[in-house]
C-alpha cells in the first residue's frame, strides 16, 4: 500500500487553479473566500476546500479543538 501525503494550505479562492479552482465553484465561493486547501497526493491529486468563516485565527484555534 503506497503511503498517502497531504498538503494544507490557506489561499484565496481567486488564486486557485485547476480541480482545486473547479471544487470551490462547485461549493459556490466568492473569489475573494478565504479557504483551507488539503491536497491528498495518491495518484492523482485529490483537493478538499474548506471555507474560513469569520477571523482566521479564530477559525483555525475551534478547529484543531475539535480535533478537525
Amino acid at each position: 500500500m503506497k503511503e498517502m501525503k497531504c498538503d494544507i494550505r490557506i489561499r484565496k479562492v481567486k488564486v486557485l487553479r485547476g480541480r482545486a479552482k473547479l471544487e470551490a465553484e462547485k461549493q459556490k465561493m466568492q473569489p475573494d473566500d478565504l479557504v483551507i486547501v488539503t491536497t491528498s497526493l495518491t495518484v492523482l491529486p485529490e483537493y478538499h476546500i474548506e471555507k474560513i468563516v469569520g477571523d482566521p485565527v479564530s477559525f483555525l484555534l475551534k478547529r484543531a479543538q475539535n480535533g478537525t
